[in-house]
């Protein structure tokens, strides 16, 4: 049994726990052409509305993770980018795709001066960036809503962080 300050406090949030409920998320990497040694790489975040009813200005905010690997002492870096989106209008039964910012993600070598082994304390090595997903927050009147990841391991980790 709920007392009339829980009911109330519901009820003034209906319109948010409604759309958590019907808004379905889908994730796709999309890599750009290759221009030179570096490809565009972002995501496209695709908003559902399941619902009955149309929704109105849905905020996204995401946080793509990647790793940017080091030409001279080797190894990688863990990196993040933020955005946040705005869904406009949704019908029910109806979806948009919303892309992020793309990040360059580069292959690439440097061989070591004189020839050989590339290591750690030698120049050289090779660089291997990569995109490891996105991270999303449903944004509805200031509140998040639905949080979801492209990648449940990192959706695990970014929650242990908040």
């Amino acid at each position: 049994v709920l007392s009339e300050d829980c009911k109330k406090y519901i009820f003034s949030k209906q319109d948010a726990l409604s759309i958590a409920r019907y808004i379905r998320l889908d994730f796709d990497e999309v890599k750009g052409v290759k221009s030179g040694d570096a490809i565009p790489t972002h995501y496209n975040i695709e908003v559902y509305n399941r619902g009955k009813n149309s929704i109105q200005d849905v905020q996204i905010k995401y946080t793509l993770y990647y790793t940017q690997g080091n030409l001279n002492k080797g190894g990688s870096d863990r990196k993040t980018a933020t955005g946040t989106l705005s869904s406009g209008k949704i019908y029910d039964s109806d979806s948009v795709t919303l892309p992020t910012q793309s990040i360059s993600i580069v292959r690439k070598s440097k061989p070591a001066s004189g020839g050989g082994w590339c290591g750690p304390n030698v120049p050289g090595g090779r660089r291997v960036d990569s995109m490891t997903g996105v991270v999303v927050d449903v944004i509805v009147d200031g509140e998040i809503v639905r949080t979801e990841s492209s990648n449940r391991a990192l959706l695990t980790k970014a929650l242990k962080n908040r």
